[in-house]
């Protein structure tokens, strides 16, 4: 979102106020639905410093993806270094991921469901 915000500044002069994101997935919880409505938002308000610490972490993924693409060398993380149960089992490509698939620890935990 900070990316984003640098972006709104550009074209228009100023940070937006705030973002508010709401994250889907927590509203499908068996919680009762204000404690899911209070987890699935979050405000996001912006500072130059918080917008340049991300614009710097943005592009230092950018060199790696180009520096990646130019060798042909995309490694899959090692074992054990994946994003983690919790975000593999809300991912959409956990069934086609090498991480899911190479880890036997992850590939025993992810439960089958279809999205």
């Amino acid at each position: 979102m900070m990316v984003y915000a640098d972006l709104y500044r550009r074209r228009h002069g100023a940070y937006p106020l705030r973002a508010q994101l709401y994250f889907l997935y927590e509203l499908h919880q068996n919680r009762p639905m204000e404690t899911n409505r209070e987890r699935a938002l979050l405000t996001v308000e912006y500072t130059q410093e918080q917008v340049d610490e991300a614009l710097n972490a943005f592009r230092g993924s950018v060199a790696q993806i180009e520096t990646s693409r130019s060798e042909d060398d995309w490694q899959a993380p090692e074992v054990g270094h994946g994003p983690g149960e919790e975000t593999c089992t809300i991912c959409d490509y956990r069934w086609d991921c090498s991480t899911v698939r190479n880890d036997p620890n992850l590939r025993t935990k992810i439960p089958i469901r279809y999205p």
